[in-house]
């Protein structure tokens, strides 16, 4: 799908579109999915944008201030989008809790710095994740933040810390960390505390993991020989 197609979903009438999902692999300046959200916004429920990597920080802007109905969003794959974005687009949003959040595959591509820029983050790091969690922990039932490679281990502790009564997520079904390389055994075990009806962990090439103890009831993914750790 390209710009001239999305430009043609803009003209239909608002409040056609209540589930709204797009994949590209075409230039799609960011104009265009700007003026759809604007005209479109207010009455998404759904709203599922992968590989728009033309996309930019006006596009989380503009759902911030449009988007009043969204229970599920996925904007994955970017590598323009700043984590001030994602921390702006959280932050006293109008939009009720989230039920399904998927931000996964959105960060800086430089194999020269794979840690990215430290003064301004690129892609979803520690400030947007906090953000996340703050708005839509207490609904949200499934976050994949895959390979968002600069959110921080002290934002991940924050987030799952079993001795602070705000990280309670009592809707919380599958979580995917993978390739997030801060993740360690503390990380994944303050999510089972959490999150009590959890049910799934997806957890590739987070290699600090290691002996977990895994609760029965919860399937760990991709660590090696999880399913010899689980609770007994």
């Amino acid at each position: 799908m390209g710009a001239s197609s999305i430009q043609g979903l803009a003209s239909l009438p608002a409040g056609t579109l209540r589930h709204l999902s797009l994949h590209t692999t075409q230039e799609v300046p960011p104009g265009v999915l700007v003026s759809l959200i604007q005209h479109h916004g207010p009455h998404l429920e759904t709203l599922s944008l992968e590989r728009f990597v033309d996309a930019d920080d006006s596009v989380l802007a503009t759902i911030h201030e449009h988007a009043r109905h969204l229970r599920k969003l996925r904007f994955s794959d970017n590598d323009l989008v700043t984590d001030a974005a994602y921390a702006s687009l959280f932050a006293s949003w109008a939009n009720p809790p989230l039920h399904t959040i998927d931000l996964s595959s959105t960060r800086d591509i430089d194999n020269n710095n794979p840690t990215g820029p430290e003064d301004s983050p690129v892609g979803l790091a520690s400030a947007g994740f906090t953000a996340l969690m703050a708005h839509s922990g207490p609904a949200l039932r499934h976050l994949d933040v895959a390979s968002c490679r600069h959110i921080s281990h002290a934002a991940f502790a924050a987030a799952f810390d079993p001795a602070d009564i705000k990280c309670r997520y009592p809707e919380l079904r599958s979580v995917n960390i993978s390739f997030c390389n801060t993740v360690d055994t503390g990380i994944v075990a303050g999510i089972f505390r959490c999150a009590p009806r959890l049910e799934k962990v997806v957890a590739f090439g987070c290699f600090k993991i290691e002996d977990v103890s895994v609760p029965r009831g919860i399937t760990l993914i991709g660590v090696p020989r999880a399913q010899d750790a689980i609770e007994r």
